[in-house]
């Protein structure tokens, strides 16, 4: 058996000690490829060949659980991590893939509330 490793193809970050940053939260992260289609089946269930045929998939569950902290070691850092499945693909060029994270809006810059 062949070892895989997995590499994040897109991570969110946020510096805690910033004060003039907005805090991730852990939830609503989603994720489709083609159309934002909630009802769509999760690509994870899918064969290649049906994710290559459908409309629109949702890929939530690739997502980290939830908000991470210790990137790289330090606790500065929080983060989530999108990592895909290794048969995720598309058969055009065009085709998009959405990715959403929120963040709560808490920036004071010099006693000036920004949000």
């Amino acid at each position: 058996m062949q070892n895989e490793f997995l590499y994040p193809a897109v991570a969110i970050m946020q510096d805690r000690t910033a004060t003039y940053q907005a805090h991730l939260v852990d939830a609503p992260l989603k994720c489709f490829i083609g159309a934002f289609y909630e009802p769509a089946p999760m690509c994870s269930s899918l064969t290649v060949e049906e994710i290559l045929t459908t409309y629109s998939c949702n890929c939530n569950d690739s997502w980290s659980n939830g908000v991470q902290g210790n990137f790289l070691g330090s606790d500065h850092y929080y983060y989530v991590v999108f990592t895909p499945q290794k048969d995720f693909v598309t058969n055009t060029t065009d085709m998009g893939i959405t990715l959403q994270a929120f963040f709560t809006c808490k920036s004071i810059i010099q006693g000036a509330n920004l949000c």
